[in-house]
């Protein structure tokens, strides 16, 4: 069979309509993938600053309740209250930001506890301050019960941090990953169109 210039042209467009249109398949897919993935690695950063927010919280929570028992200005307490809120708002914001990670919900499921005690036992000091004084008080944190609560709840806080961590470095690596082959497909396209 005898091809005509005609079909020749034509067949040349067509196989070049044929090869845009899988290039742009293949790209449109990679950039679908690219923002779900950048979504991702967004997802992880904010939730290690949520996680960062409430150590601050518990910390600082813990600070004003130590100036208390130290001093007895009663500008303290209230500001160790603000400062719980603030934490159990983390709480609840890394619940959300979890909600599709199962390994991070059990991990957040150990840190509540955690929380709760240390929480509950600042509140008893600073009620057995105010209520039986600083001899009491101080016995209460000689027991240690706020230290043993801070250290369950930087385990399980250090926990989530590391898999979260790893998580991060996963979704950046798949980004990246993907980035390369959209930026390959074009490339690749490109040549193939200059043949």
């Amino acid at each position: 069979m005898k091809w005509t210039i005609g079909k020749k042209v034509g067949t040349g467009y067509a196989l070049a309509l044929t090869l845009l249109l899988i290039i742009g398949i293949i790209v449109y897919d990679g950039i679908g993938r690219l923002m779900a993935t950048a979504d991702l690695v967004a997802l992880s950063h904010e939730t290690l600053f949520t996680i960062s927010e409430l150590d601050a919280g518990v910390e600082t929570a813990e600070t004003f309740e130590r100036g208390f028992l130290i001093t007895g200005f009663e500008k303290y307490p209230p500001q160790c209250d603000e400062q719980i809120k603030k934490a159990r708002n983390m709480l609840d914001e890394l619940r959300r930001l979890t909600k599709d990670n199962p390994l991070q919900q059990r991990r957040l499921e150990a840190i509540v506890p955690a929380v709760d005690v240390f929480f509950s036992n600042l509140i008893t000091e600073i009620d057995v301050m105010k209520t039986q004084g600083y001899e009491a008080a101080r016995d209460r944190v000689k027991a240690g019960n706020v230290v043993k609560a801070m250290a369950e709840f930087r385990k399980s806080r250090d926990e989530m941090i590391a898999d979260e961590r790893e998580l991060l470095k996963v979704r950046e690596k798949d980004s990246a990953l993907i980035s390369r082959n959209a930026k390959v497909t074009i490339i690749s396209g490109i040549f193939s169109s200059l043949r």
